[in-house]
C-alpha cells in the first residue's frame, strides 16, 4: 500500500508540473462559474410583439400567458399591428403576432386556419423558434376550453356547479406538469422538465459544457496515453505507470465534477458521481486499449488531434449532426464523449 501511494505521489506531482494543465484545470469550473453568473444576469435576448385583435377570454388569457413568460424569450404586448410592425422593422423586437379576430370562435370548432398572423423580416429566423413557443401556448391555453366543452356536451356529467369547474381549473393546470397529460414543452437533454415559459439562457449551454468537460478528459487520457508509452520506453515498465493515464483523468474528472456544480446544472451528487466515475473508467480503459494497439510515441501522438476534433465535431455537443447525416450516428461511436452522454441519460433521467 506504501509503495501505491508513493507512485501516486510522485506521478501526481510530476503531472501538476504541467503548468497549462493545471491552468485548465482551475480555468474550466471558473469558466462555468462564470456563465452561471452571466445567464442569472442576462435579460431576455429575444423580444417578441403580441396584439390581440379578438378581444376574448381565450385570447386574453393567451395574451397574459404570454406575457408572463420570461427567460430567453419574452413577449411585449401592443395595441396596434402598426407600432408593432414599426418595432420589428427598426430591431427593437425581432417578430411580431397579431390574434385574429375570430379566434376563440374558430378554435372552439375546430378550426386551425387563419388564427394568428406572424410578423416578422423574410431574413429573421427567430420566428421558427417563437413559433413552436406561441403553439405550445395556444395548445396549453386550447387544451383547457376543449376539455371543458367534451365534458358540457357529454351525458356523464350534469349539474355542473361553479366550485366544480375551478377546481376542473386546478387540476387541468396540475396535469399539465405532472406529466400525466400531452403537452408541448421544452426539456434539457437530460430530460428534466422545463415549462415553456421559465427557458433561460443556462438551459441552452447545459449540453456544450457537459461536452466540453467530457472532450477535456478524454483529451487528458489520451495526454496521460502519451506518457505511459514514453515510460515504457524509456523502460520504465512498473505496473504503477497506469497512472500515468489515471492521475490526468482523475484531476480532469474532479475539475469537471466542480464545474458542473458550480454551473448550476448538476442532478444529484450521487448520480453525477456515478457518471463521472463510469466515465473515467471507459476513458482509461479505452487509452489503455489504445496504447498496445499504438505502441509508437509518434504514431499514438498523431490521434490525439484527430480524436479531440473528431470528438468535439460527431459528438452532440454544440451541433447534432447525426440529425443531417446519419453515418455520425457509428462514427461518434468512436469517441468518449458520446458515452459520458448515454451514461448521463440513463443516470440522470432515472
Amino acid at each position: 500500500m506504501k509503495r501505491f501511494f508513493t507512485w501516486f505521489y510522485y506521478l501526481s506531482k510530476r503531472q501538476l508540473k504541467n503548468i497549462f494543465f493545471l491552468f485548465i484545470l482551475i480555468l474550466i469550473p471558473i469558466c462555468a462559474l462564470g456563465l452561471k453568473e452571466f445567464s442569472n444576469s442576462l435579460e431576455a435576448a429575444i423580444t417578441m410583439g403580441i396584439v390581440d385583435s379578438d378581444n376574448t377570454d381565450l385570447s386574453y388569457e393567451l395574451l397574459e400567458s404570454l406575457s408572463e413568460t420570461n427567460g430567453v424569450v419574452r413577449f411585449v404586448t401592443y395595441q396596434n399591428t402598426t407600432d408593432m410592425s414599426n418595432d420589428i422593422l427598426n430591431g427593437t423586437i425581432q417578430c411580431g403576432y397579431e390574434i385574429l379576430k375570430g379566434f376563440e370562435d374558430k378554435l372552439t370548432k375546430n378550426y386551425t386556419n387563419n388564427l394568428i398572423e406572424v410578423y416578422a423580416t423574410p431574413e429573421n429566423p427567430i420566428a421558427i423558434l417563437s413559433n413552436e413557443l406561441m403553439f405550445a401556448k395556444v395548445f396549453e391555453k386550447t387544451g383547457y376550453y376543449k376539455f371543458i366543452e367534451d365534458i358540457e356536451n357529454s351525458n356523464v356529467f350534469s349539474n355542473i356547479t361553479e366550485d366544480d369547474y375551478i377546481a376542473l381549473k386546478e387540476n387541468y393546470e396540475t396535469n399539465l406538469t405532472n406529466g400525466r397529460t400531452f403537452n408541448f414543452n421544452y426539456s434539457s437533454t437530460n430530460g428534466k422538465y422545463i415549462a415553456s415559459g421559465n427557458i433561460d439562457v443556462l438551459s441552452y449551454i447545459k449540453t456544450p459544457i457537459r461536452g466540453i468537460i467530457a472532450v477535456f478528459i478524454f483529451i487528458a487520457g489520451l495526454s496521460g496515453g502519451f506518457t505511459f508509452l514514453k515510460d515504457k520506453k524509456n523502460n520504465v515498465t512498473n505496473t504503477m505507470c497506469i497512472f500515468d493515464v489515471t492521475i490526468p483523468v482523475l484531476f480532469a474528472a474532479i475539475s469537471g465534477t466542480f464545474a458542473i456544480f458550480l454551473a448550476g446544472i448538476n442532478d444529484s451528487i450521487i448520480k453525477e458521481a456515478i457518471a463521472m466515475i463510469s466515465y473515467s473508467l471507459l476513458v482509461v480503459i479505452f487509452v489503455l486499449i489504445l496504447t498496445k494497439i499504438i505502441n509508437n510515441n509518434v504514431a499514438y501522438c498523431s490521434t490525439i488531434p484527430v480524436f479531440s476534433l473528431g470528438s468535439l465535431v460527431c459528438c452532440p455537443i454544440f451541433v447534432n449532426l447525426a440529425t443531417f447525416l446519419p453515418i455520425i450516428k457509428l462514427v461518434k461511436m468512436l469517441f468518449m464523449p458520446t458515452y459520458y452522454f448515454l451514461i448521463s441519460d440513463i443516470l440522470l433521467i432515472s
